[in-house]
């Protein structure tokens, strides 16, 4: 029974309390919380990616169920982590051989409006791209 009493009457202290407070008291918490969840907005935001310059393998990838498949550019990756994957979108033909080694300069591509992604890796476009001869 004291419980029940001493919840409902700390309620209405609260309830009296808040209502007195002036509504400026109010407003800087609300600014400080916008100005938190705009930072942490921005936070999450991707940079703008500049053009992406790297040595390179290209790679034939053939999908389950797909007769033709396409030509991927693969980084080395670091330690155990593995390579990045791209999917060019104007391979010369001449760079279309499966295991080839090149130093490709090239600039990930802006997601269309109702297009489908591949999972493989990113869409680019090729900037500048040489084949790199290993002196044996």
């Amino acid at each position: 029974m004291i419980n029940r009493f001493f919840a409902a009457g700390l309620a209405a202290f609260i309830v009296i309390a808040t209502a007195s407070l002036p509504a400026q008291a109010e407003a800087p918490a609300v600014n400080a919380l916008a100005k938190k969840a705009k930072n942490d907005k921005a936070k999450k935001q991707k940079p703008k990616a500049g053009p992406i310059q790297t040595t390179a393998t290209i790679q034939h990838v053939k999908p389950k169920g797909s007769k033709k498949g396409f030509y991927g550019i693969v980084t080395k990756g670091k330690g155990k982590k593995p390579g990045k994957r791209y999917v060019p979108t104007n391979l010369p033909e001449a760079f279309q051989k499966d295991g080839i080694r090149v130093q490709v300069k090239m600039r990930v591509m802006p997601p269309k409006k109702n297009e489908k992604r591949n999972p493989w890796g990113a869409p680019v476009r090729i900037g500048q791209i040489s084949l790199i001869t290993d002196p044996k």
